[in-house]
């Protein structure tokens, strides 16, 4: 903490669901670099995916259905749905886990909000199986 660094390297990652907005926040912070004497290298970036509305509404509707508190997230973060979006229409479900911690060590989910997590996507699929027109063979 004593030793000034000849060079000091600081990667962020910047996330959100608009791309103009990222595009202005990514101007922001590097301009700030600028100011500092540094500067901003991108060394990546992917577009915002968009879940798909109807599958989003059905599996809210679901919870709902099964009594279980539900609320609309924007997720930034690299899950398998960013890549499977490209082709297909995609939703996620995420359940609770203790403190709100997730992707670390510390993260804990107790079962029953797995099971719940399952229901909703259990239910989520037969409401959605029902209003195909025609309705899939059973």
């Amino acid at each position: 903490s004593n030793v000034i660094p000849g060079v000091v390297e600081l990667e962020a990652e910047l996330r959100g669901p608009d791309d103009a907005v990222l595009d202005r926040a990514e101007a922001a912070v590097g301009a700030l670099a600028e100011r500092q004497g540094g500067r901003l290298r991108r060394t990546s970036a992917r577009p915002p995916v968009r879940c798909d509305p109807r599958l989003v509404d059905a599996l809210e509707s679901a919870g709902r259905a099964l009594g279980l508190a539900c609320r609309r997230m924007v997720s930034g973060a690299g899950h398998d749905a960013m890549i499977i979006g490209a082709f297909v229409p995609e939703a996620m479900v995420f359940v609770p886990s203790r403190g709100g911690v997730s992707h670390s060590p510390d993260e804990f989910t107790p079962p029953e909000r797995c099971v719940d997590g399952a229901r909703v996507l259990l239910r989520a699929l037969l409401d959605l199986d029902e209003s195909l027109d025609p309705p899939l063979p059973t």
